[in-house]
């Protein structure tokens, strides 16, 4: 049995409850379909019924099957002062883009908290795979969340690590589920270093008016017109706005409706646009794939009970600006526009917008281009509840 070292035993009686710490794993279920209901698992040997993956763990860890289908798998596993959770995804042709994935799902994550991260970070490897590290306070605690997605091999999809311990204790804990936790016969978040990921946080760039990166052209195209000079949220009483008229004309043939049971709000969309569902590839409650490849549209909706909306907006707004490639934002009155350009030079656009005072929606947009304007007019024939998406486009890349 591992033993923790006295500097975080002393103070044992401060750590939160085991239920908090299940609660961070499972608000990130939230973004992903649940086809069952969670169950214990005894033993300590575990192998998903698709038969491509197996784990194991020692008497010092709870275990719980979260969800399991033909699409992924999720387990979940409770330590002392500590959380580990997987979620295998089963097919390997998804061709997804492991940023994309990530975003999708810290986006989320993130976004239950009242309150947004006091540090983050993300980075790519050489190897394809995608980190993330944020913290965040929960019961006056600074807890770290750690966010590990891997790309797809050879008889299986890409696979999603998440580990939340204290920040105090985080090193000494990833250690510990490096001991052990096994998948496929390796250690957990195999190669990576608590130390390491702390120490990246302590040096995370916190300067908002960071430039896209110079780099971020493809090769048959021209470099990105230059985004809005101002990185800050524009509040609403500083200025007025015509209620911009958007709509695609309304003689568009709609090819295709989806209505959410959950959130009741219906997306519609004409042709050039791919339900994801359709290859068991939905990210968030359901999404879209262009037929050019470029440009991943996915919809999560929430019950809200959000009185102020403004700042609510604003709090996202600051969040999001402590990103390296943060572009800028637009605040209206039941919307929030905002653009970042991630490390793998897309653009990830996020729209939230308020359908009712009941239900926020959030939609995510990957752009895969060093020129995103190209394909924003494709992505504005995207309805939701009859008007059109990134509605303050223009005003957010241009600047006007």
């Amino acid at each position: 049995m591992r033993t923790l070292t006295p500097a975080l035993t002393t103070e044992k009686h401060r750590w939160p409850s085991r239920a908090l710490l299940v609660m961070m794993v499972v608000l990130m279920v939230f973004s992903i379909p649940i086809s069952s209901t969670a169950q214990t698992l005894s033993g300590s040997d575990f192998v998903t019924e698709s038969g491509d993956h197996t784990m194991s763990w020692s008497e010092d860890w709870a275990a719980s099957l979260i969800a399991e289908d033909d699409f992924s798998t999720m387990v979940m596993l409770e330590g002392q002062i500590s959380i580990y959770a997987i979620m295998f995804i089963h097919d390997e042709e998804l061709n997804l883009s492991m940023s994309a994935v990530y975003h999708s799902l810290s986006g989320v994550l993130i976004n239950q908290f009242d309150a947004p991260p006091t540090q983050s970070i993300e980075w790519e490897e050489g190897d394809g795979s995608f980190r993330g590290a944020h913290i965040l306070q929960l019961s006056g605690i600074d807890f770290v969340l750690y966010l590990r997605v891997d790309p797809a091999m050879e008889g299986t999809g890409p696979t999603m690590q998440f580990a939340a311990a204290p920040l105090r204790a985080f090193p000494v804990s990833l250690e510990a589920m490096q001991e052990e936790l096994t998948v496929d016969d390796q250690p957990v978040f195999s190669g990576d270093d608590g130390e390491d990921v702390t120490a990246r946080l302590d040096a995370a760039v916190t300067d908002s008016e960071s430039s896209p990166p110079a780099d971020a052209v493809e090769s048959s195209e021209e470099s990105a017109p230059a985004p809005s000079s101002s990185d800050e949220a524009r509040p609403l009483n500083d200025r007025s706005r015509l209620h911009r008229d958007a709509h695609i004309s309304n003689q568009q043939q709609v090819d295709g409706t989806y209505t959410s049971s959950a959130n009741d709000f219906t997306v519609t969309w004409p042709k050039g646009w791919t339900d994801m569902a359709e290859s068991d590839a939905t990210i968030g409650e359901f999404s879209l794939n262009a037929d050019s490849g470029r440009t991943v549209v996915s919809f999560t909706g929430r019950p809200t009970t959000e009185t102020n909306r403004q700042a609510f907006f604003e709090d996202i707004v600051a969040r999001e600006s402590r990103y390296q490639g943060f572009v800028g934002s637009v605040i209206s009155d039941d919307r929030l526009l905002i653009a970042t350009w991630t490390a793998d030079n897309e653009l990830a656009v996020l729209e939230y917008i308020f359908v009712d005072d009941a239900t926020v929606v959030t939609i995510m947009v990957t752009i895969t281009s060093g020129n995103p304007d190209r394909y924003a007019g494709h992505v504005q024939t995207i309805e939701l509840n009859d008007e059109p998406i990134l509605r303050d486009w223009e005003e957010l890349w241009s600047g006007e």
